[in-house]
């Protein structure tokens, strides 16, 4: 999953989930900050970034333009503690935004300002992998009203759903500084329909949506025992793309044999 490359000088990026589901009105216009804490025990990150930290940047959307402010707002090398901040951050209100970081430059200098955030939206670096129920879609697949993938769950049960994305997303004709990918994400809504086509925020955990390269992972709970659900994303790109990928979820509270 990747928009165009901010600069072949810098090795790596992940994506980053922001959550910005509690804003109103319509999708784009939204500011705000955003904090990020980087995992500890991500060695991937901690291996390759200088002991100063200058490497490390945030971009918008796009993976293009870089954010006019941003800081490490806590950062001692030594116990691999990180947390970044970014002021003014454009998001998507009612929805999950992209934003991308980058690390592993010896050459960077420090991008960074100072400023104090105000009461900031998280950013999840999310630092697993797809496991278990996966959804694979094939874009040109005929039209059906069951999709190809089925997943069962009891009632009490949340679970994640990973969507694998790369094969929806348009490929770039030409590469950009050196690296040629495909556009972004710009925002996502998960969605729970029941068999009337109306979806429910109750059976979707909003908050746990998150961005690895390729895949969005997404959690669904509750839902009544013996009732099938479709289950998906609304995904919309950063080239005006919207894909929906779904899967069906069968809701079933299986006793165990007597």
């Amino acid at each position: 999953m990747g928009a165009s490359w901010y600069n072949s000088a810098w090795k790596e990026r992940i994506p980053i989930a922001v959550d910005y589901n509690a804003g109103t009105g319509s999708p784009s216009g939204a500011t705000a900050d955003v904090e990020i804490t980087v995992p500890v025990e991500w060695s991937r990150f901690w291996d390759n970034i200088r002991s100063d930290g200058f490497d490390v940047i945030l971009t918008d959307n796009t993976g293009v333009t870089l954010l006019s402010q941003f800081q490490r707002q806590t950062f001692i090398y030594a116990s691999k503690r990180l947390v970044l901040q970014a002021d003014n951050v454009p998001l998507f209100n009612g929805a999950m935004t992209t934003l991308y970081m980058y690390w592993n430059n010896a050459s960077a200098s420090d991008a960074t300002s100072t400023f104090t955030a105000s009461s900031p939206k998280t950013g999840h670096v999310f630092v697993g992998a797809p496991t278990g129920r996966i959804v694979q879609e094939q874009p040109n697949r005929p039209a059906s009203d069951t999709p190809p993938t089925a997943f069962t769950k009891t009632v009490e049960e949340t679970i994640w759903i990973w969507f694998y994305v790369g094969n929806l997303l348009g490929n770039r004709v030409d590469a950009y500084q050196k690296r040629k990918f495909f556009e972004g994400l710009g925002y996502v809504n998960v969605k729970s329909y029941d068999s009337g086509g109306t979806h429910s925020s109750g059976r979707v955990v909003d908050a746990q949506t998150r961005f690895i390269n390729g895949y969005i992972g997404a959690q669904f709970t509750g839902g009544s025992d013996g009732t099938d659900y479709m289950v998906g994303l609304e995904i919309h790109t950063t080239e005006d793309q919207i894909i929906t990928p779904r899967a069906l979820l069968q809701v079933r509270n299986m006793l165990p044999p007597a």
